[in-house]
């Protein structure tokens, strides 16, 4: 079954962590605020506000803030969030120094340190941005990173204020970037919708066909085909592809009808449509550089669904000029047969494990390997699904599929790593 697409797709997400890398790069040139009084305390109450500036110079409160306080001298973390007027207040030891880091929806996260025997007050002053945080990890590797810049501390009265913020200059490319992404994002859901919508019309009409609705059936899928038989997007041309396998079968399915109903001249129709689009089909999967197990499962139906609508038309209606298109169909098909008997049951091994059914997947992937041994897919699928499980027998079952696994396949490929590491930490718990 055609799967939904993700809810972002990997150049959105690229986007995103690009977006959010320059938020970290630049969080220590960002405007931060802080004004320090002393309080002779047991407790201290660490208390101030969050403000967000935007592009135009004015600031307005944020509210549902997270502000979080890791004790730098003794541990400890502490948590509160602002309140409606982007307010925040919290009691802390008096004791030892702290780390402060605000983040929240749709700001760019900022951070300062503080010291309660001196500190009571701490106001933040942040920027938009995509809403990323920081853990204090992070902070103190982007604090080494920028350790040699020296911050301008204004005393006054006894009130400390530390102040780094955009420059003029930048302000334009940071605004600029998160409008980009603000756009990219949007395309993004955009595009998940319309393939929502088109996943929802295509298993509709699947639906309708098995049902026996074959006329509303061909109908739907036609009307995805017209909408998508030309995309170039990955998703919408495998949709379309799948829409002419369904509709041979459709049309395969109704002349069968017709036909036993006495119907012949409309059977003969439907049995040329069958054999137009299964063609059509397996046409257009030739033509791709790789192709899918699905997709490969799809070009089996459709042969043999072109060579029994040809067999058909032959034998029933004595039309001998569809006998080659039949026999070479059915050789196609049955060489497709037998060359990927491992690959059908490797197909309905994965069906298996993506309904839940653990232990009819385990043993489909365990007969694909009898059919052959050096089946990297199912080496590799069959320890996902035993490393789920707690029994030791399972773990070690596991460790040797991953170990054969990383045997066989070449230094490319991309699974070869995370192989390695599962058995790296199999093989270092205590049997």
């Amino acid at each position: 079954m055609l799967r939904k697409r993700p809810v972002i797709s990997c150049a959105v997400l690229l986007l995103a962590c690009t977006g959010g890398a320059y938020a970290q790069d630049q969080i220590d040139t960002h405007e931060q605020i802080n004004t320090h009084t002393h309080t002779p305390a047991a407790h201290a109450l660490a208390e101030g506000t969050v403000e967000v500036e935007s592009e135009d110079h004015t600031r307005r409160p944020v509210p549902e803030a997270v502000v979080e306080v890791y004790g730098e001298d003794r541990g400890g973390h502490w948590s509160v969030t602002t309140d409606k007027k982007g307010h925040y207040k919290l009691s802390l030891p008096n004791t030892g120094s702290y780390l402060m880091i605000v983040s929240g929806q749709g700001l760019m996260p900022t951070w300062d340190h503080i010291c309660p025997s001196c500190t009571l007050l701490v106001n933040f002053v942040t920027y938009p941005g995509i809403g990323n945080r920081l853990s204090s990890i992070q902070v103190q590797q982007l604090r080494a990173k920028g350790s040699s810049r020296q911050v301008p501390m204004i005393v006054s009265d006894g009130i400390h204020s530390t102040v780094t913020a955009l420059s003029e200059q930048e302000r334009p490319a940071y605004f600029r970037s998160l409008r980009d992404h603000a756009e990219a994002v949007k395309t993004v859901r955009d595009l998940k919708a319309e393939s929502d919508d088109a996943r929802d019309s295509y298993d509709s009409a699947v639906r309708l066909k098995v049902g026996g609705e074959f006329q509303r059936s061909l109908d739907e899928f036609g009307k995805l085909l017209a909408a998508y038989g030309e995309s170039t997007d990955e998703y919408f041309a495998k949709l379309a592809r799948y829409c002419l396998a369904n509709m041979a079968e459709a049309h395969y399915l109704w002349a069968v009808d017709l036909y036993s109903k006495g119907y012949v001249d409309q059977a003969k129709e439907h049995f040329v449509s069958a054999i137009d689009l299964g063609r059509r089909y397996v046409d257009r999967v030739s033509g791709l550089s790789t192709v899918d197990p699905e997709s490969q499962s799809f070009v089996l139906i459709s042969d043999k669904i072109i060579a029994d609508s040809s067999l058909d038309l032959v034998k029933f209606m004595q039309l001998v000029e569809f006998k080659k298109t039949a026999l070479e169909a059915a050789d196609r098909a049955a060489a497709m047969d037998a060359a990927h008997a491992s690959g059908w049951t490797l197909l309905k091994a994965r069906t298996l494990t993506a309904a839940g059914e653990r232990e009819a997947a385990i043993a489909g992937y365990k007969a694909v390997l009898s059919l052959d041994q050096k089946n990297t897919d199912a080496l590799y699928e069959l320890s996902l699904v035993l490393l789920k499980s707690e029994s030791q027998q399972d773990l070690q079952d596991a460790k040797g599929y991953l170990k054969r696994f990383i045997a066989l396949v070449p230094d490319t490929d991309d699974r070869l790593e995370p192989a390695k590491q599962a058995v790296q930490s199999l093989e270092s718990v205590p049997q």
